[in-house]
């Protein structure tokens, strides 16, 4: 975890401003409580607020997953302001999905696709009630929100693990052992923990 806290220090710390969103003309760096956005879902008590995930670990996550990326759905789950499918554009995955509860968080996400030029789709919706799409998905999660959530979560993703190849990418993995009620783990990397779900992992 020592990388990942070096960066969040240095994002915190900086008064420049963000590298990565001045080369997208995007805004992504900046933090947002849960208590500063409306939030209409009777989950709102189980989430946290946005934080941005450091792009270097992100690109590092990516070229480490043992895939054909253009295979690949990308769904970032919390997706907060879309910096994670920003990064996550630059690999050949052939679908970029965010799924995230806030309104104020997906429209300022939107934006930031339409600046970029990102192909990336944005969903307002609860990620309990999500239904993730039948196909060979890449899952990342930054810990957007606590256990009882992410099992649901993870319960789908199991089910879809039974016929397609489905990995988790999570960062800052609180939750682990929920994880691995539904999932094992391959290996890690850079502050974070790659899983896969179903008999075929690697």
């Amino acid at each position: 975890m020592a990388i990942l806290r070096r960066v969040r220090a240095r994002i915190s710390k900086s008064r420049v401003p963000d590298a990565f969103d001045l080369e997208h003309r995007v805004e992504t760096a900046k933090e947002v409580s849960l208590f500063q956005l409306d939030v209409s879902s009777p989950h709102e008590s189980a989430g946290f607020g946005y934080q941005p995930s450091p792009v270097e670990v992100c690109n590092e996550l990516f070229s480490s997953l043992p895939i054909r990326h253009q295979d690949f759905t990308f769904i970032d789950v919390g997706a907060g302001k879309g910096r994670v499918l920003l990064v996550a554009s630059g690999f050949p995955f052939k679908r970029l999905i965010g799924v995230e509860f806030a309104r104020e968080l997906v429209d300022l996400a939107l934006e930031n696709m339409e600046r970029a030029g990102c192909r990336a789709e944005v969903v307002h919706v609860d990620a309990a009630e999500y239904s993730f799409p039948l196909d060979n998905l890449i899952i990342y999660l930054y810990n957007p929100f606590g256990a009882e959530i992410l099992r649901r979560v993870l319960a789908s993703l199991q089910r879809i693990g039974e016929h397609r190849e489905v990995y988790l990418l999570y960062l800052n993995p609180k939750n682990d052992s929920c994880v691995r009620e539904f999932a094992h783990e391959m290996y890690q990397r850079a502050g974070a923990k790659v899983y896969h779900f179903g008999q075929k992992g690697k």
